[in-house]
């Protein structure tokens, strides 16, 4: 699952250490050994040198491949400011809008229905426009399995302290799940609104199903880029898209698997579906299939509330 350590907080590379001051040009010259021919790696990074020569004087191909891994796992080879620019504005963008369209658009005399639908589609346009997808490589059909595997598991432990099955056959741990984990510690439980909006008898089919698929398709996406994507990595690396992404930092992945479980009423399994994902994300080194993950997730959530009638969860 990645690499230990963090190269953007210290360490070394090769027995050099990370703390001095300066930044240093150096170039890393080798030979592919696939196809022979010459390429040239370029890197600034703190430190007198990023090679140690050999005996002979010159550095072995072998070495100067270990190195320049070493360092684009750390995140040590920098991308130029206006690229950094361009995929924090990408990453971030769509997750602020999403939220932004939310608060201001709460308001009397527009139905929650309405404002979902604009929220999907304006996000779901400047995450095309944004095109945060340009850092990251396609989805790699070796992590389908995996992803759906997931992506099921998280609905299952979301959706089964709640359930009426739950609530018939352990009463006493369904009741306490609702007061302690199904809503936010600082928050009074909510009382249920005379009607849900997203009830296809009250909103229309074409609205519910607007709310199925940008809880799905819309949301799932732009809060993986924007949480595993762009929060995770640029709290190990300002410098976050030449970061491996299967670098794995313990302290800062639970801690912000944490809040992104905080950010949802649910807050116990939000923790749990964050630390899933991000799994995901880091042990197959493909946000898509994290975004996959949580897609179907709040795919078959979206069905089973349509189905039941628990329309709390949306």
């Amino acid at each position: 699952m990645g690499l230990e350590g963090s190269g953007a907080a210290g360490g070394d590379l090769g027995g050099t250490e990370y703390g001095q001051q300066g930044w240093h040009f150096s170039c890393i010259i080798g030979k592919s050994i696939a196809n022979r021919k010459t390429f040239r790696y370029a890197a600034h990074t703190q430190g007198p040198c990023l090679v140690a020569p050999s005996r002979a004087g010159r550095t072995s191909k072998s070495t100067m491949r270990w190195s320049f891994k070493r360092l684009a796992a750390a995140g040590t080879v920098p991308a130029p400011p206006r690229e950094i620019r361009q995929a924090t504005m990408s990453h971030i963008v769509p997750y602020v809008a999403w939220v932004a369209i939310m608060i201001l658009l709460d308001i009397p005399g527009l139905p929650t229905a309405w404002r979902y639908a604009m929220q999907t589609a304006v996000c779901a346009g400047l995450f095309l426009v944004l095109r945060p997808w340009r850092w990251y490589t396609p989805l790699k059909m070796q992590n389908l399995f995996l992803a759906l595997v997931v992506g099921v598991l998280v609905y299952v432990v979301w959706v089964g302290p709640e359930s009426a099955w739950m609530k018939s056959r352990n009463p006493v741990f369904y009741d306490f799940y609702q007061k302690m984990f199904a809503v936010q510690p600082w928050v009074e439980a909510p009382k249920p609104p005379k009607i849900w909006p997203y009830a296809p008898e009250v909103c229309g089919w074409p609205l519910s199903l607007v709310r199925l698929g940008g809880s799905a398709l819309v949301i799932a996406v732009i809060e993986e880029f924007f949480f595993r994507g762009f929060i995770y990595r640029w709290m190990v690396s300002e410098n976050f898209v030449r970061l491996d992404i299967g670098y794995f930092h313990p302290a800062i992945f639970f801690l912000m698997n944490g809040a992104f479980g905080f950010e949802h009423s649910q807050w116990l399994v939000g923790i749990f579906a964050g630390l899933a994902f991000g799994f995901v994300m880091i042990f197959t080194r493909d946000i898509w299939a994290a975004a996959l993950s949580h897609g179907v997730t709040n795919f078959l959530l979206g069905i089973y509330v349509l189905e039941t009638g628990n329309y709390h969860f949306w």
